[in-house]
């Protein structure tokens, strides 16, 4: 009887157990798929203490990376630090930013109500910090998203908005011409990549235009406006076009080249 006793407890405290653990938040979850892939793609052996720092904003807002072009940047000699723009408060010491594809318009008020790593990341772009954004990292950096009528605060590296549209704007293959002074590629280079977007920049009025450049001229795709992909300014390149390590390999030695350069 009391050996019965005791295996309906062990059997009762396997089932709590189980439900304890179906109980996780999601946010729980993430963190601990997170960590499979920081632990599947950082190998600390490889660094040296002079090893370039590259923050790699990974996230749920921002979570579309290639883990090719993270091992490529592993490869030219980065120490990848991962940044969660939804809850570090601070940006911690980083030689460069990677700031990828995601969704950030689905969390506006959570990427708005971190303002004070959003405050960092502007005066680190302000002081020269060498940032390559994507898409989403684009979107990131502008003053604002505005989608479905609600408008979030941004990092305002940018000088404009980004507002979300009801169709894509770009979706499919892209080729581009390299025609304007930016911080990783050299004129006249051809890059190819992908987009897919559903969203535009509103560069409204010509004061908007100021002290920004343009990398690229779209020979297919969308990119910007049919014509021009790359906003560059200072050691800034955010453009919708997401490149791949393996065809366009030039794009990881030069961006921990140019974390050298600036420091």
């Amino acid at each position: 009887m009391a050996e019965s006793a005791s295996a309906r407890r062990r059997e009762a405290r396997g089932r709590e157990s189980e439900r304890a653990r179906g109980r996780e938040s999601e946010d729980t979850q993430y963190a601990i798929r997170d960590t499979v892939m920081r632990d599947s793609v950082i190998r600390d052996s490889r660094f040296a203490p002079h090893a370039s720092r590259i923050g790699i904003v990974r996230d749920r807002a921002f979570s579309f990376y290639y883990p090719e072009n993270l091992e490529a940047l592993q490869d030219a000699g980065a120490e990848l630090v991962f940044i969660d723009a939804l809850h570090d408060a601070h940006l911690p010491t980083v030689d460069a930013l990677y700031i990828g594809g995601g969704f950030p318009e689905v969390f506006l008020r959570e990427l708005e109500a971190n303002a004070s790593l959003r405050a960092e990341i502007r005066a680190a772009i302000e002081d020269g910090l060498p940032v390559y954004a994507e898409c989403g990292g684009l979107m990131y950096l502008a003053r604002a998203i505005v989608w479905q009528g609600t408008r979030g605060e941004m990092v305002g590296a940018l000088p404009f908005d980004v507002v979300m549209t009801d169709k894509p704007q770009g979706h499919g293959y892209v080729e581009l011409e390299v025609v304007g002074d930016n911080p990783l590629f050299a004129r006249g280079a051809r890059v190819r990549g992908h987009e897919f977007h559903n969203s535009r920049i509103d560069l409204s009025g010509q004061a908007d235009l100021q002290g920004l450049g343009y990398a690229y001229r779209v020979t297919r795709g969308h990119g910007l406006d049919g014509a021009r992909d790359g906003i560059v300014y200072k050691n800034v390149l955010a453009s919708y076009t997401h490149l791949h390590a393996l065809s366009t390999p030039e794009w990881a030695k030069a961006f921990v080249s140019k974390t050298r350069e600036v420091r």
